[in-house]
């Protein structure tokens, strides 16, 4: 195929014109959607938009930086410059100027939940990099020492991928400061790598430099942490938090000496398999930095307060599954570099020892580059499914790993851990808003509040779905990578999620159902 550079340094190859075209049909799409008075609550649907979005403009980047070098150098050295904390005062640039990824028509922040996630986050996959973090003025930097003092809660939306996380975060951050018990303000984050990654780089299993950086799921505490680690996260998020409450208006009519509390919500799903670095982090009582160097206006409050969202397997792997479609293959959910995210997940369910391990004929579904050495040994035989089945099958065992992590990882952690369903912010918004708002320490009012966004922002169509179990119904793909499923960590989380929908229990515990012996009926 030729290639050629136009002026504007874009390649004009009739594949990348057309991309091009669907990249600007596609936009254009979502914003209609936002536009409209009906939106749609499924995460897999309008959130898959802005997926499928970042994705095509992933793979747009990808092409031109492989026909322009010199602009690939020149982009990879802009990843580098400096950024301020200051810029999450900087609203959304996606419509409706809400969080990030939504098309609900939910009210305007007057801060952008994604500014660290990092915004350009189709170049960090690609290159690994992320900005510095600073202040404007030496003033942001010494840390306004003369305001009264932050007194912080922090709490994570966590569960895997594609399980409501981000409808939940969304829900939260519509509660303004008046409708919550105790808090003077609070605020969401999605998924800040910026304060992370560069404090435990090893946290990264989605970029290209994921493995340089051994980067894996869970374990990050498992050796002792560096205190100076510990210290530059808690000091990154102290800086975040004095420039949003410095920004908001007192509500209490002007400066106050007293104690602000601030309730501060990170959606960041693959934190549910480091839960025990979480309680690390932010439990701890002292700082390796000195006085001097420290923002000593914000503390935060123990314990660390986990809300694990949990959805049906079944359409968390069908989810995965579309995105992967739609982005081109695998590598786009489990890692740009070697599928690096997938390899973790394969680490993880190696150590769970045999009882749990799927049976030899669910590794017969994946193809041999993406299996784990003792599937080979245990005679799984040639790759036998069709790619639909095999990242079906995928996202099953991410799904119960990520279930299995988040339920395990509080051991003697002191961490506050609440699960709620997905279903039921769908189908009984008022049950679930109240199970959030206890875990959140939200006063009645907030929680009625959460309760009617929440059924405002999901369609009739999605409550009229799950009431009749059609959202669950099973292709004969799907059937046959559930019945290798017996007998597993993931035969056992279905059949559990299965307690709630009755509709489809027969169903889902015949095709997981194994003998005794471990063979199939």
């Amino acid at each position: 195929m030729q290639h050629s550079s136009g002026h504007s340094g874009e390649c004009q190859c009739a594949k990348c014109v057309q991309l091009r075209v669907t990249i600007e049909a596609l936009q254009t799409t979502i914003s209609r959607a936002a536009r409209s008075p009906d939106g749609d609550d499924g995460e897999a649907d309008d959130g898959g938009l802005h997926t499928a979005l970042d994705l095509l403009q992933t793979f747009q980047l990808r092409h031109s930086n492989a026909i322009a070098p010199d602009n690939k150098n020149a982009e990879s050295a802009g990843t580098a410059g400096v950024r301020c904390f200051e810029d999450i005062l900087c609203p959304p640039l996606r419509p409706p100027f809400c969080f990030p990824d939504s098309t609900r028509g939910l009210r305007q922040l007057s801060y952008d939940p994604s500014a660290f996630r990092p915004r350009d986050y189709h170049r960090f996959l690609l290159t690994g990099r992320l900005a510095p973090l600073t202040h404007t003025t030496q003033r942001d930097a010494r840390g306004c020492r003369g305001g009264p003092p932050i007194e912080v809660t922090m709490a994570f939306l966590v569960g895997s991928g594609r399980s409501g996380t981000t409808f939940l975060a969304e829900v939260v951050s519509q509660l303004g400061c008046d409708e919550a018990a105790g808090y003077d303000g609070i605020f969401v984050l999605d998924e800040p790598r910026q304060l992370w990654l560069p404090a435990f780089p090893s946290m990264d299993v989605w970029s290209t430099e994921a493995p340089k950086r051994s980067g894996r799921l869970g374990g990050l505490s498992a050796s002792p942490l560096s205190a100076d680690a510990i210290s530059q996260v808690r000091q990154g998020y102290r800086r975040v938090i004095r420039t949003l409450v410095d920004a908001q208006q007192s509500p209490r009519g002007g400066e106050s000496p007293d104690a602000r509390r601030v309730l501060m919500v990170e959606k960041f799903p693959e934190h549910g398999f480091s839960i025990d670095l979480l309680a690390k982090v932010f439990q701890q009582p002292h700082d390796s930095i000195s006085s001097s160097q420290r923002d000593d206006r914000v503390s935060f409050a123990a314990p660390v307060r986990v809300i694990h969202v949990v959805r049906d397997g079944i359409e968390v792997a069908r989810s995965i599954r579309q995105l992967c479609v739609a982005g081109g293959g695998a590598s786009a959910w489990y890692g740009v570099k070697d599928l690096w995210k997938w390899r973790q997940l394969l680490t993880l369910i190696h150590g769970l020892g045999d009882l749990q391990q799927p049976q030899p004929s669910f590794w017969s579904l994946i193809r041999r580059d993406y299996r784990p050495a003792s599937a080979m040994a245990a005679g799984a035989s040639e790759w036998t499914a069709s790619e639909c089945g095999e990242l079906f099958a995928m996202g099953l065992l991410e799904w119960a790993l990520a279930i299995h992590a988040a339920r395990n990882g509080t051991i003697d952690q002191g961490v506050s851990v609440s699960e709620v369903p997905y279903k039921n912010m769908i189908t009984c918004p008022q049950a679930a808003m109240a199970s959030v708002g206890g875990a959140l320490g939200l006063s009645d009012h907030a929680v009625s509040s959460l309760a009617r966004v929440c059924e405002a922002h999901t369609s009739a169509k999605s409550r009229q779905a799950y009431a009749s179990g059609a959202s669950v119904m099973l292709s004969d793909d799907e059937r046959r990578v559930l019945s290798c499923c017996g007998g597993s960590l993931i035969g056992a989380y279905l059949v559990e999620a299965s307690m709630c929908n009755p509709t489809h229990r027969e169903e889902i515990e015949r095709v997981c159902r194994v003998s005794q012996a471990g063979e199939e009926l």
